[in-house]
């Protein structure tokens, strides 16, 4: 399964341009947070902390999906997950698990032991 072979592991802040072209590829200019679609703006976010965001990578290095938790304020107790894409490739393998396991368990870690989601697009994930 394709799941079984893919690096989960941080955003960096000078990659913020693959948020972008994933919610773009995905979304085409429709997603409903207009700050994904500036790679600065992410990097800012990532910066201060208010955005935690994983990616999935393929063995060839190919960005398979994102998910990221949000917060209002550095020390929020409540993280907000979201902002989970996959590529259509990567559809149906159940890959945005991956990631989400990875935000669960950092929320945990650093005290935050409750996180929401949202539902904005139903695809076969």
């Amino acid at each position: 399964m394709l799941g079984n072979d893919v690096e989960i592991r941080f955003l960096r802040t000078d990659e913020a341009h693959i948020l972008t072209a994933l919610v773009t590829d995905a979304y085409g200019t429709s997603y409903d947070a207009d700050w994904v679609y500036d790679p600065a703006e992410i990097a800012r976010r990532i910066d201060a902390g208010s955005l935690i965001s994983t990616i999935g990578l393929l063995p060839d290095g190919t960005v398979a999906g994102h998910v990221a938790l949000m917060r209002e304020e550095p020390d929020a107790p409540v993280l907000h997950a979201g902002i989970a894409v996959v590529t259509e490739a990567a559809r149906g393998h159940r890959l945005i698990y991956f990631p989400k396991a990875i935000c669960r368990a950092l929320g945990q870690g650093s005290g935050n032991f409750r996180y929401f989601q949202r539902g904005n697009r139903c695809a076969p994930i």
